[in-house]
């Protein structure tokens, strides 16, 4: 097989449907500031977490929306992309809990991990001791509601990450984010329980923490249209990838 990713197409791999897959799945966006947000949904106001989330939808018409898988016009980068992931707990609020077993009864070996999660999980991977689940909100510093965290993490609900090219649109993008979010009965529909930022690093751009690039984030699919290698060379990275390419 080529070295080059997709110079050697699987021919019997299905067409990406690019615009129903979120873009961070399959390409590192490299954008300099960042900004983590997960929040808890009010139980008494799930249409409103449900109206939230189809705002965001790609297509939508709102200020905001997911960022697809889908190539960026002329290769030129949106001023800022998003991304979003549900847990399990906030899934079963979301589509309620009849509706999330017959999900998880058509993909099983998916939600033996999902349903778990990571605190679930934890024990298995080595985060025990101080590294272990009750530790890892409040001592980041990103903690925002006023009570602890639950231990199983069930009252965390949807993660939103945004990306964008510097301090001032990270702001704005957060405060129209923030102002796209229901009301009713004067509380929100969902509430901020964590936020974390990410700046450039003083040892320079792209440079990666621990000293490694993890490509788990961008696995090798077949058919991706900008990893061949004529248009890895154009954007100036790495034309070798040697991970196994995965088969849908």
């Amino acid at each position: 097989m080529s070295a080059y990713l997709n110079d050697v197409a699987d021919s019997e791999a299905p067409e990406l449907k690019l615009d129903d897959i979120q873009g961070v799945i399959l390409r590192g966006y490299n954008f300099e500031y960042i900004r983590y947000l997960v929040f808890t949904i009010d139980e008494n106001n799930i249409d409103g977490a449900r109206e939230f989330l189809g705002k965001l939808l790609p297509g939508s018409g709102s200020p905001l929306s997911i960022t697809t898988a889908e190539p960026w016009p002329d290769g030129q980068k949106p001023p800022y992309c998003l991304n979003m992931g549900v847990t399990s707990a906030g899934l079963k609020l979301l589509i309620t809990q009849t509706n999330y077993n017959t999900v998880k009864s058509g993909s099983l070996a998916l939600f033996l991990s999902y349903n778990v999660g990571a605190t679930g999980a934890a024990g298995k991977v080595g985060d025990i001791d101080d590294s272990a689940p009750k530790n890892w909100w409040k001592r980041s510093g990103g903690w925002t509601l006023p009570t602890d965290p639950k231990p199983d993490g069930s009252d965390l609900h949807v993660q939103i990450t945004i990306y964008t090219k510097g301090v001032e649109e990270r702001d704005e993008y957060y405060k129209t984010l923030m102002g796209m979010i229901p009301v009713k009965n004067n509380t929100h529909a969902l509430t901020l329980a964590f936020s974390k930022d990410s700046n450039p690093l003083l040892t320079g751009l792209n440079y990666i923490h621990f000293g490694y690039k993890d490509s788990f984030s961008q696995p090798r699919l077949s058919k991706v249209p900008w990893n061949t290698k004529k248009q890895r060379l154009l954007m100036g990275v790495s034309t070798i990838d040697d991970l196994s390419l995965i088969h849908i």
